[in-house]
């Protein structure tokens, strides 16, 4: 291995008898050690048309992933044949084409392990042939296909080859293990002259890339050939007696190649619980260029991830940036409407960022107050300055202070938190202190970069370009141009250095806040960053998910591919269409940001309401609030949310880790709300307003002399229910006394439910 080419260390999947004569098999795995120069990778049958649609649909699935195995295995030096078939006619001028035709012919009288197993092999499942397919006219006719629109990318140094030249060609260059791998598993792997049963009768050691060599055909349409049904007990039938299996994700390192009807077909509830709502605002945005449903190499956050998302119920949103040096409200979105002069004033805000009272252990004793179970903190916002220590450089901006108006200038500055007169990583002190004092860890990050040059014209980017119009989602350029509000500049065509710089940065700032600060339960991702870098931040996607396997991504600008969503500023209206898991965030003040003025906070009950109301059906709710300049929280803020912290330390069993009791059984009427313990031994319902002298609930069924209980208070209430007329809790006549009642605003009662 002198060129530095690394084994391929293989874990392989054969089927052994569990009992010898008993004909009872089970797989048992074996570890595996191929010298790359002596592997090939032959693929069988890849193109982009086919005689059917079904077939067509699944190649194209699979192409991404197969493109992706065959550049991996190529940089290590296997060799990589295609064995195209019906289309070798397409390939006759191609290198590897004639390179495989001058491979000298072997001895092909040799027997090897071939027939010592054919004779305990018995008849294949299925036929060993391809039997066409019978869908339109000219698939009934057998005709061959003439020529190939390329699905794998096929370089110089591949090989080209059908039937016996194939073999020809391996034991020429001295090639000792082969890797099966493309459709068509019964003709193109079994049946054809380098078939598996040709190779190991040649002496070679097979493996079957058990994800990628399967049909190509859809076992859930009609039949339209002969010969796909069965593929799975073709596949076994080979790994029984021919040669061991390995998948893709084996050789990539991550999960296994799944064509995702077969994902959907296996989760009967896909459809509900991984996919954001059809009328989200933020999904609209992308949904042309996003696929609705994630590679299936992309793996979203586990079951358990979910579960504790859904248990958290109650968080805070932190929004904390330059802006808060100015008192702006509307975080850095009015950074669009400053005038250039301003615009630069602003740029150099990081010169005197200096938040001399910001204490991580004391904000989290706040939080612990108010009864917050998770934070949502603002690593860097649309405005570019990141309040991390981040190792990436900013390369070039724009100079809104030139005479000659603004333009582009060099530059070599983190624009960070670390390059300010605090000079301290706010980030990794609140990610400390947070887990700590147990408080779950969300950290937003803007796909957007206003201050770096190289993000135009990305999402709002104060200077566009003239390429815009075909880079941006429909209709955002012509916006960008034509608010009069907003101070919108036409800058110089972006060069591809500037583009490669921008991916890099982007990428790398994402892998660091998921590398350098532990484990964190969320990240919140923003915005969008249009069509033409979809490709790119898919991989991003993949690679952050391989960093931390359970963080729950937010789902803004990346759809499916995150795990949960964010109605923002309201409470949907009834419970949500979806499984995906969701959190209102909803500003305490007219922002998220610091606001300066105590009238325009909504107060204790207002966040109570909006809390009781989110639970009920089914998500969680976190309120917006911002520190100012110095990392101080507006009193009035506290005062609020620590009014809503001692109401939730009497009612928080009624919230926290409950789930909703579905359809519309969240609510009666306009005001009662109910939740329920994941048991289902406990109903919870809540009600905003005293009940003189009863309660009366007509869709909770109690246990018999099960205990109903005002939460706050020891004794049990007294109650009676009929089928007729439903549950009837009587009110304790000490608590008429609104100063005697265990809490204000809304109260709770648990019914033992039968």
């Amino acid at each position: 291995m002198a060129d530095g080419r690394r084994p391929l260390e293989l874990r392989l999947r054969r089927l052994a008898e569990t009992t010898p004569g008993t004909g009872t098999f089970s797989h048992r795995t074996v570890s595996a050690r191929w010298e790359t120069e002596r592997t090939a990778a032959v693929i069988c049958d890849m193109w982009d048309r086919h005689w059917c649609r079904g077939a067509t649909r699944r190649v194209a699935e699979m192409a991404p992933r197969m493109n992706e195995l065959v550049s991996a295995l190529r940089s290590r030096g296997v060799l990589i044949v295609h064995a195209p078939s019906d289309t070798m006619g397409f390939y006759v001028d191609y290198p590897g084409r004639k390179r495989a035709l001058e491979a000298p012919p072997i001895d092909a009288s040799r027997a090897g392990r071939a027939e010592a197993v054919r004779a305990a092999e018995g008849p294949l499942p299925i036929e060993d042939h391809d039997g066409g397919c019978a869908c339109t006219p000219k698939c009934r006719s057998g005709k061959a296909w003439s020529r190939q629109i390329e699905t794998l990318a096929v370089e110089d140094e591949d090989a080209i080859g059908d039937g016996i030249e194939v073999i020809n060609l391996l034991a020429h260059r001295g090639i000792r293990h082969v890797l099966i791998m493309g459709v068509h598993t019964n003709m193109c792997v079994l049946g054809r002259p380098f078939g598996i049963r040709k190779l190991v009768d040649h002496g070679f050691e097979v493996a079957l890339v058990r994800d990628l060599t399967d049909t190509m055909y859809d076992p859930r349409m009609p039949p339209q050939v002969d010969h796909f049904t069965g593929t799975d007990l073709v596949v076994w039938h080979i790994e029984k007696h021919w040669c061991a299996s390995v998948t893709s994700g084996r050789i990539l390192g991550r999960a296994p190649f799944r064509f995702q009807e077969d994902i959907r077909s296996e989760l009967p509830e896909y459809h509900d619980y991984v996919t954001v709502p059809a009328n989200d605002h933020h999904w609209k945005k992308v949904s042309s260029f996003v696929e609705k449903y994630p590679h299936p190499d992309y793996v979203q956050a586990p079951e358990e991830s979910r579960e504790a998302f859904r248990d958290m119920k109650y968080g805070v949103r932190i929004h904390w940036g330059l802006y808060s040096m100015l008192g702006l409200r509307g975080e850095s979105w009015p950074f669009l409407e400053l005038p250039f002069e301003e615009k630069h004033r602003y740029n150099l805000l990081h010169r005197e960022f200096d938040p001399v009272e910001f204490d991580a252990e004391r904000w989290m004793e706040f939080f612990g107050r108010a009864g917050f179970r998770c934070l949502a903190f603002t690593t860097k916002h649309h405005e570019g300055f990141s309040m991390f220590d981040t190792k990436t450089r900013v390369r070039r901006r724009i100079d809104w202070s030139h005479p000659g108006g603004p333009r582009i200038e060099e530059c070599d500055l983190a624009y960070s938190v670390m390059e300010t007169p605090f000079g301290r990583d706010i980030v990794a002190e609140l990610c400390d202190s947070a887990r700590r004092h147990a408080i779950k860890i969300d950290l937003y990050f803007s796909h957007p970069d206003w201050y770096d040059a190289d993000f135009r014209p990305y999402n709002y980017h104060p200077m566009q370009c003239p390429e815009a119009p075909a880079l941006l989602i429909e209709g955002e350029h012509e916006e960008n141009m034509r608010n009069p509000r907003r101070n919108h500049i036409m800058g110089p065509p972006v060069s591809g250095e500037e583009r490669e710089r921008m991916l890099d940065r982007h990428r790398t700032q994402l892998v660091e806040l998921l590398t350098n600060y532990g484990r964190l339960d969320m990240v919140c991702l923003d915005q969008w960053m249009g069509p033409t870098v979809w490709p790119h931040m898919r991989e991003t996607m993949k690679i952050l998910r391989g960093i931390q396997p359970h963080v729950m991504f937010r789902c803004r600008g990346i759809g499916n591919y995150g795990d949960y969503y964010t109605p923002e500023g309201f409470v949907p209206g009834a419970p949500e269409n979806t499984r995906m898991p969701w959190m209102v965030i909803h500003a305490l003040g007219k922002s998220f940001s610091y606001d300066p003025d105590p009238e325009t906070h909504k107060g204790p009950g207002w966040v109570i309401s909006n809390l009781i109301d989110a639970v009920s059906k089914g998500g969680n709710f976190m309120v917006g609030i911002g520190p100012d300049r110095r990392g101080a929280w507006h009193p009035e803020a506290v005062r609020q949310l620590e009014e809503a912290g001692r109401w939730l330390e009497v009612n928080g069993e009624g919230i926290y880790g409950t789930r909703e009791r579905g359809g519309d059984l969240y609510r009666e009427g306009e005001s009662v709300r109910f939740t329920r313990s994941k048991d289902g031994r406990f109903v919870y319902a809540f009600v905003p307003d005293w009940p003189v002298d009863t309660l009366a609930i007509g869709t909770v069924t109690p246990k018999p002399r099960g205990e109903v209980k005002l939460l706050g208070v020891e004794k049990p209430l007294e109650w009676t229910y009929s089928q007729r007329n439903g549950l009837s809790i009587r009110m304790p006549p000490h608590l008429a006394d609104e100063k005697a009642r265990p809490c204000r605003h809304a109260y709770g009662f648990r019914i033992e439910t039968a």
